[in-house]
């Protein structure tokens, strides 16, 4: 069954901002090749000019258009009121909210099927109103951020516990965060556990290298698979690891991500011997698929479900340099067949789970 589908999302890429939020426009893009009918409001931060410059993720926001097409999909692109921080999280809930006049005017004559959601904070309300004023259910995706992070603050935690029990589906991108939203009130059979799919073109796509060993390496390249400026990704504990790894006579040269395409990502995964993560917090991170997609091995600290697919030599229990330096040699010396590539984050498998969701709730 094909749907009309309105995706809702405060992360999304935009013409000044290509490089955000991809991992939603690659389910919108899945969505669109295979049939459905799709549009895309994607509300962005108004934040200060100096904590934008504050805060790379968010490069190039205030200069976006508020209407754009993405491969052809109409986007309306709202603002709303953010603070750095949070420290009133109703002004940035209010703000997104009272853009839905506008909403259905880009809309017009065009009614969806279903309104899905990527975020709960702050897009919940417009979301909720949206399927108030359509009769229409309401899914929500949580990538990490509402769990994760807001959950440690009274205010937003409220917000969350709030919107949660209000979806008529919750899709999690890992376990853990299922058992987070059952906690939080969710029934357990409205929640799914569907991780975002990856994207990598064909010609990137390689098996891994011939078996290696850490003794053959006095030297390493290694890649920090992040914007070393997002404070989350921890890139002072990376730099330590490639200190410790120089004590033991393996010496690195070190590229890292951030503001960057695409190709040049894949690219720099052909050129590594592995990727190091060290991040505090992911849900599910596209990096280190998108890495073992390529043929790079990867070692990270153990976030999101890091843990389910990577071999646990490569998964450091531990934050500190020298157990971390010990994953990375031990990931060096396991033989290919360790590592793999779970069928559960292949488009098809994707697209079925949201297909399945879609028809059992229209």
């Amino acid at each position: 069954m094909r749907h009309k589908i309105l995706v809702v999302s405060s992360l999304f890429p935009l013409p000044t901002s290509p490089h955000r939020g991809q991992f939603v426009s690659d389910q919108v893009r899945l969505l669109v090749q295979n049939g459905h009918d799709v549009r895309v409001v994607a509300p962005v931060p108004w934040l200060p000019k100096w904590a934008e410059r504050k805060r790379p993720n968010f490069k190039g926001v205030s200069k976006s258009p508020s209407y754009f097409e993405f491969e052809n999909i109409p986007v309306y692109s709202p603002r709303f009121i953010a603070l750095p921080k949070q420290p009133f999280p109703q002004i940035s809930i209010s703000s997104a909210s009272a853009s839905m006049k506008k909403v259905l005017k880009f809309l017009g004559e065009w009614v969806p099927d279903i309104i899905h959601i990527h975020t709960l904070f702050p897009i919940f309300k417009l979301g909720k109103k949206l399927s108030e004023h359509y009769s229409k259910p309401l899914v929500a995706t949580v990538h990490g951020w509402d769990f994760d992070y807001a959950l440690n603050y009274r205010r937003l935690a409220k917000h969350q516990r709030k919107s949660v029990v209000m979806l008529d589906k919750l899709v999690t991108i890992n376990e853990k965060h299922k058992e987070v939203g059952v906690k939080l009130g969710i029934s357990e059979e409205k929640v799914s556990v569907i991780p975002c799919h990856v994207h990598v073109s064909e010609k990137y796509q390689r098996e891994f290298d011939t078996d290696s060993s850490s003794e053959n390496f006095t030297k390493l390249n290694i890649l920090f698979p992040a914007d070393p400026n997002r404070k989350e990704k921890d890139y002072p504990l990376f730099v330590s690891v490639i200190s410790e790894l120089e004590k033991r006579s393996i010496k690195s040269e070190v590229k890292t991500l951030g503001g960057v395409g695409r190709e040049k990502v894949w690219e720099m995964m052909h050129w590594a011997d592995i990727a190091l993560l060290t991040s505090f917090r992911e849900g599910s991170p596209q990096v280190v698929k998108e890495a073992l997609k390529c043929g790079c091995k990867v070692v990270s600290t153990d976030v999101g479900d890091v843990s389910d697919y990577l071999p646990k030599e490569a998964v450091s229990k531990q934050r500190n340099p020298e157990h971390i330096a010990d994953n990375v040699e031990a990931a060096l010396n396991l033989n290919n067949n360790s590592w793999n590539f779970p069928a559960i984050f292949e488009p098809d498998q994707v697209l079925s789970k949201l297909e399945l969701i879609y028809d059992s709730n229209t």
